[in-house]
């Protein structure tokens, strides 16, 4: 709610900045505020500063916070209207994430925020922070070290201790999970179902399971495309590729249809199962030509290099054929509305019935979270 009245309050700004080749934007995400701001380099101080002291010195006004939560309510109200595939991430999201909260929820209290409770958490919310700046593009270091001080400067708070500062995690899927969430949409006029099958492959931190990830990616899309979209005709929204998390990586299945999300997800298990041979059968030639593709694409180019046909092999056989003891899959099924819902377990090429997430709050208290990121160089040592 305070992030919406702060680009309220920046509106007739945003104009003139747009024109002036300048962009921002203000977020709330899991670890706190977010502000993103690009555009010309010599400009961007006077932009974040203007930004930061909006924020700060924001006058919450009755008539503005009472149009402002009208407008979240309605947006929030009409999310759940949206197509099928611009939904399910945000379900698998959830269900990968040790800590979020799902738009009901949002809708749920916001009736309840009253503009004298938002004018005393605005103290609560900007008197204690810590902060870090990411600067990209045509800056120098010494750049960079001055907008830190500009911050520090304008926002004027006390330091939040080191203890209490946020470690972004990601529940991590064990061996031969098969976890199975569904979920009936709210539009009533839609007839579009939709599934989004991930596997884990590993931490996100990893630059081999990162590697052979995005290279799966790069052999497996368009024969997913080819045999799900064309052939099979499942439906326009098709993809296959890397999806990754906070800390957490995998590959991932999404398929919008108006066929059964039981019937599609069969079929992508035949897929996953027919594509076993079709990497046994690649010839270095074409195998080699992907991996030069990758390389000029991706990072982990090195490590991209070094593997070979037979490592990328193995590599599926373990994260993502089905018989593989080490295989981890969760998988969202929408549904459209009235369409009657399978009582059946999913019959799955790899055997045995999907554990059915029916409580949540079970099913994260059953998984473990992952580590934190860890830098690469602590951030101390760019001041040198």
């Amino acid at each position: 709610m305070y992030t919406e009245l702060v680009r309220d309050a920046l509106e007739e700004f945003s104009y003139n900045k747009e024109l002036a080749g300048l962009d921002y934007s203000v977020n709330i995400g899991s670890r706190g505020l977010c502000f993103k701001l690009s555009g010309y380099n010599d400009k961007l101080p006077e932009l974040l500063e203007h930004v930061l002291k909006e924020t700060l010195d924001l006058e919450i006004k009755d008539d503005r916070f009472e149009i402002i939560k009208e407008r979240l309510i309605r947006g929030w109200a009409n999310w759940e209207l949206k197509m099928p595939y611009l939904q399910t991430g945000y379900y698998l999201s959830w269900l990968n994430s040790d800590r979020s909260y799902l738009v009901s929820e949002y809708t749920a209290e916001l009736p309840k925020i009253a503009v004298e409770s938002l004018r005393q958490y605005k103290p609560q919310l900007l008197g204690q922070l810590y902060f870090e700046l990411l600067v990209h593009g045509n800056m120098h270091k010494e750049d960079a070290l001055r907008l830190t001080d500009m911050v520090e400067s304008v926002l004027q708070s006390r330091p939040l201790p080191r203890t209490q500062w946020p470690i972004q995690r990601s529940l991590v899927l064990p061996p031969r999970a098969n976890y199975l969430y569904k979920k009936t949409l709210n539009h009533p006029d839609n007839v579009n179902h939709c599934i989004d099958y991930w596997l884990y492959t590993g931490e996100k931190g990893d630059p081999l399971t990162r590697a052979h990830t995005l290279f799966l990616g790069q052999l497996m899309g368009e024969p997913a495309f080819d045999q799900l979209r064309t052939r099979e005709q499942l439906g326009y929204v098709v993809f296959c590729g890397v999806w990754g998390f906070a800390t957490t990586y995998g590959f991932r299945f999404l398929v919008q249809s108006e066929k059964d999300p039981l019937y599609l997800e069969l079929k992508i298990n035949t897929f996953i199962e027919s594509f076993k041979q079709t990497l046994r059968d690649m010839g270095e030639k074409e195998f080699e030509n992907h991996q030069r593709s990758l390389v000029v694409t991706q990072q982990d180019t090195e490590v991209v290099r070094k593997f070979n046909k037979f490592e990328m092999e193995v590599f599926y056989l373990r994260k993502i054929h089905a018989a593989s003891p080490e295989r981890a899959k969760l998988v969202v099924q929408l549904f459209a509305h009235g369409a009657i819902r399978p009582d059946v377990p999913n019959n799955t090429v790899e055997g045995g019935n999907p554990i059915i997430i029916e409580d949540v709050r079970t099913y994260n208290a059953g998984l473990v979270a992952s580590a934190g990121p860890k830098p690469a160089r602590d951030v101390i040592g760019y001041e040198d």
